[in-house]
């Protein structure tokens, strides 16, 4: 019996913190009628390690599909807190009529920090904080630029604000 297969979680295997919010499903392939068990841990932990999330009776149906749905809750204790972030190693096994798989596995990380803003350049720069004046954000890590829809206003130190229509740019470093 061949081992299950994954899909990659959230398009691009990096829950962030505000996918983490909801619950995510993690979906892969297997033979019509197995049983996959996952098993998740640390990715930075020897074999041998306890498991941070266990399910054992995940069905494959009819079509090779196979899904498990994680709530909030466990994406919090796979981050290792409210505001905490991991890389996840989880490991897929079927079994079926007696027959068990070896183990697939697939690592994910769970990122529940805020990113930080590491610079923040101006362009078209007159300063007078009009509506076409733009702005260059450099962010400590990775950011989905969907996150940043729900600004409003920048407020930068100089007290010049970038309000609602300004130009701006988030980069991950």
């Amino acid at each position: 019996l061949s081992p299950p297969t994954f899909f990659d979680l959230t398009g691009d295997n990096l829950v962030s913190a505000t996918e983490s919010a909801t619950s995510q499903t993690l979906k892969g392939t297997g033979s019509p009628g197995a049983t996959v068990s996952l098993n998740f841990y640390d990715a930075s932990a020897g074999s041998g390690a306890a498991a941070l999330l266990s399910f054992s009776n995940v069905t494959v149906n009819a079509s090779g599909q196979w899904t498990q749905s994680l709530s909030a809750a466990q994406l919090t204790t796979l981050a290792g807190g409210a505001t905490g972030s991991r890389n996840i190693r989880v490991e897929a096994t079927q079994a079926q009529g007696g027959d068990a798989s070896s183990a697939a596995s697939l690592v994910f990380a769970v990122d529940k920090s805020t990113p930080v803003i590491d610079t923040v350049t101006r362009f078209d720069g007159n300063s007078d904080g009009a509506n076409n004046d733009g702005l260059v954000v450099r962010f400590t890590e990775p950011v989905q630029s969907s996150g940043l829809k729900n600004v409003t206003v920048w407020l930068l130190n100089n007290s010049h604000s970038f309000g609602k229509g300004a130009r701006v740019e988030a980069m991950g470093e």
